[in-house]
């Protein structure tokens, strides 16, 4: 839903993208918005400098969580989620329960607690299981292929 814009308001074009921006849309959104709603060209990419050259920074999203709390949701987290788990899973699982936490904030954190992970995920070598089969087709891969031994 599209939040409103105050009608007392005059709107120019400085006003509109400090309220859109305020609002934490992204400048591909507020771009649509504008135009869509205020017949207003200008790409995302505008919209970013603009805003920086009237004083709000290109924004990497909001931090409400500190690093000792976010070290230890993620010693959690990995307690229960397996080891192939990366940054980015990683991060949405946070933002999906409410912490506001940046991807690089999560990846520097990965590599503090479980460097050994971040190795083996980083080598993007999985390790393969051996299987015992009483003969063929008696053990059957998802992906169709046959697996005796």
């Amino acid at each position: 839903m599209l939040p409103d814009f105050p009608a007392t308001a005059i709107a120019n074009v400085r006003d509109l993208l400090l309220f859109y921006a305020e609002c934490g849309m992204s400048y591909a959104v507020i771009s649509e918005i504008l135009h869509l709603h205020h017949n207003i060209l200008l790409s995302a990419n505008a919209i970013c400098k603009r805003l920086k050259r009237y004083g709000l920074q290109c924004r990497r999203g909001p931090v409400s969580i500190t690093q000792q709390e976010l070290q230890s949701i993620v010693l959690d987290k990995l307690k229960l989620l397996p080891k192939t788990v990366g940054y980015r899973q990683l991060t949405d699982l946070l933002k999906q329960e409410g912490h506001h936490v940046r991807r690089d904030q999560v990846m520097t954190m990965l590599r503090q607690v479980d460097p050994n992970g971040v190795q083996f995920r980083s080598r993007r070598r999985l390790l393969r299981r051996t299987y015992y089969s009483l003969g063929p087709n008696h053990t059957w891969h998802i992906d169709g292929c046959e697996s005796y031994k």
